[in-house]
């Protein structure tokens, strides 16, 4: 079946009994790179580098090569979230899993 969200069987049917095939929605977004900018700013502040290591990051289909790895420092990912969510508005916020996939 197709990706369409939210069709109902009856719709799918209608365009099936036509010979058409299901359409496929591409739900990709674009993240704002201000935002991006931003996120990468605090991690920058907020952890310490490991020195030698490096790491592609794939954030909303763009591919940033040879990002410079960084250490939690015991933190947990929620934690450090958290204190990401505390230090900027909800206008220049990346979502939670855009965050997750940066850090």
């Amino acid at each position: 079946m197709g990706e369409l969200k939210y069709a109902s069987l009856r719709k799918t049917y209608k365009i099936l009994s036509k010979g058409k095939e299901i359409p496929k929605h591409n739900y990709t977004f674009q993240v704002d790179a201000s935002k991006i900018a931003s996120t990468i700013a605090f991690l920058q502040q907020c952890l310490q580098v490991k020195p030698g290591y490096t790491r592609d990051v794939n954030v909303a289909g763009h591919v940033f090569n040879n990002m410079p790895a960084y250490e939690r420092g015991g933190k947990s990912m929620d934690d450090i979230h958290k204190t990401y969510l505390d230090s900027f508005p909800q206008e220049l916020r990346v979502g939670r899993q855009t965050f997750r996939d940066m850090l």
